[in-house]
């Protein structure tokens, strides 16, 4: 945590930047030996000595529990002390950012028939099956350079990815 707050301070010497924001991904998987030392950081923008500079705020995202083993739901102390936004898988919002990230055409006409198909997770006899943006976005990446070598995409190659 002080490198990454090291790197706020480097990068507002770079830039000139006054204000930003310190984005914390999987904030709710940190080990029960560091949920104190987190709800510090969150409560006061301070990791020991280090403190996160006057105008930059701090914006974490985390999995539901379902989706990820590791993940502890908060306490009420630190749900007292956060902003919870729950936040909902919805294709025709992911579409526009598909669009303007060039995602494969093939796929948008795909997810455009069948839209309930965007995001699903599931447990099966085989395990766990999920299909994801991200795999989509993979998968669009995938199409690109198989094309661009002249490679035919087929369903093995699409269902390594949804």
């Amino acid at each position: 945590m002080s490198e990454i707050i090291a790197s706020v301070y480097s990068k507002m010497e770079d830039t000139g930047l006054k204000e930003g924001i310190l984005f914390i991904d999987e904030i709710n998987c940190v080990s029960e030996t560091l949920a104190p030392t987190m709800l510090q950081f969150l409560q006061n923008k301070t990791f020991g000595n280090q403190k996160v500079p006057a105008g930059w705020i701090i914006v974490a995202a985390g999995n539901p529990s379902e989706y990820n083993k590791s993940v502890r739901d908060f306490d009420v102390v630190t749900m007292d002390r956060i902003r919870y936004i729950h936040v909902e898988t919805d294709y025709y919002v992911w579409k526009e950012y598909a669009i303007s990230k060039h995602i494969h055409p093939m796929i948008l006409s795909y997810l455009e028939l069948k839209p309930n198909n965007f995001y699903t997770v599931s447990t099966s006899v085989d395990g766990m099956e999920f299909v994801t943006a991200r795999g989509w976005e993979d998968l669009s990446d995938m199409i690109y350079l198989y094309e661009q070598e002249g490679i035919k995409v087929n369903e093995r190659l699409c269902r390594q990815y949804i």
